[in-house]
């Protein structure tokens, strides 16, 4: 009878559990795509470079969407088993909800070694891939830096200004630059358009400006000038001069095998060892998480028989927050030195998983309790 039923509870958790999976990653995405969504706007990006890039974001991504999708999965199972009073039926044939641990464990495993593959093997090199290729798409672009009514000064010895950008022919109006390579002269140009050009062999942008004037001024004898009108005007700059397409040889520490962070630690300032050491910590304790949530969030549900979906969703999406607002806090505090590293990254998990082992012995009794009450 036990099997049954366990086998049983097994296929209620993952029925939802790939919706739940497949919701979260897209919430998530979309997220991660936001943060982006400049080079998309600004770019003639292709669909093949967008999925390319939601692709190499699943790892990092699911250091959080699957200890979520745990949660919601046995959240919504057990509402379901609530709404149809099978859980009612499943303890008054006199099983106790803690026999369901050997399906629970099997499945909150199951999403732990899945988030600790990502972790610790996969995310290093797709944190770099996506690194590059955000990159590249941003060279090839070569609007990422023009924007509209905005003074920059990003690129070594210009400022540009541009009154109105198109982005789909890569033109803009109404053209300022400032020209601060020469000690000398003061050089200022303006231009009724301008047409940028990516040249991807030699890895330069040029900026072709149209019916404007260079106006040139001695800094030494403020009364000596020069004004040249012109028709077509070339400024042709490396892209390693543009600081926002800039693409650094390491990504730092979100690009780091497990090995490689661990042996920085030991070669910088303290306060540089700290953050390999919360990411090092961080890999390995959000994949566990998977486990105290799951076992977290069960004899909750079992204990109010919580039926409604839309209650037993924002309770699940709450009790997640609180737990990584924990985390968020003890990684602030190990950053400034307050708390030492081990102590602020596992206490939140430490916290969760004693109150998770006391709901599981006393849950009946709370549950005993609300019935009564």
């Amino acid at each position: 009878m036990t099997k049954i039923i366990e086998r049983y509870f097994f296929r209620e958790i993952f029925v939802p559990y790939v919706f739940c999976l497949v919701i979260t990653f897209f919430i998530l995405l979309m997220g991660r795509i936001v943060q982006i969504a400049r080079y998309f706007l600004q770019t003639s990006v292709s669909l093949s470079d967008i999925l390319l890039l939601m692709v190499l974001a699943v790892p990092k991504l699911s250091l959080y969407a699957l200890p979520l999708a745990t949660m919601l999965s046995i959240a919504l199972a057990v509402n379901r088993m609530n709404g149809d009073r099978e859980m009612v039926a499943i303890q008054a044939s006199g099983i106790s909800f803690r026999n369901l641990w050997r399906p629970l464990l099997i499945f909150v495993l199951i999403n732990t070694v899945l988030s600790l593959i990502f972790s610790i093997f996969l995310m290093p090199k797709s944190n770099s891939l996506f690194r590059k290729k955000l990159g590249s798409i941003g060279a090839a672009s070569g609007t990422g830096v023009v924007r509209e009514g905005v003074f920059i000064d990003v690129i070594p010895g210009f400022i540009f200004y541009f009154q109105r950008v198109d982005p789909g022919t890569f033109t803009a109006h109404g053209v300022f630059v400032e020209d601060l390579r020469s000690r000398k002269f003061s050089v200022n140009i303006l231009a009724k358009e301008a047409r940028i050009s990516y040249d991807k062999l030699n890895g330069t942008v040029s900026f072709f400006l149209s019916n404007g004037t260079v106006t040139r001024i001695s800094l030494r004898e403020k009364s000596r000038g020069q004004a040249v009108f012109f028709q077509t005007y070339r400024i042709t700059l490396p892209v390693k001069s543009l600081g926002i397409w800039k693409n650094p040889v390491s990504g730092g520490k979100n690009e780091m095998t497990m090995k490689q962070l661990k042996e920085a630690a030991k070669h910088v300032p303290l306060h540089y060892a700290r953050r390999f050491n919360i990411e090092y910590n961080l890999r390995i304790l959000l994949p566990l998480s998977c486990i105290i949530l799951g076992f977290f969030v069960l004899p909750i549900f079992v204990a109010t028989r919580i039926s409604s979906i839309l209650i037993g969703v924002s309770l699940t999406i709450f009790v997640y927050l609180c737990y990584y607002f924990l985390v968020s806090l003890g990684k602030g505090l190990a950053e400034n030195g307050i708390v030492k590293v081990v102590v602020a990254m596992w206490f939140p998990f430490v916290l969760v998983a004693a109150f998770a082992c006391w709901l599981w012995m006393f849950g009946e009794r709370i549950q005993f309790k609300i019935r009564k009450g």
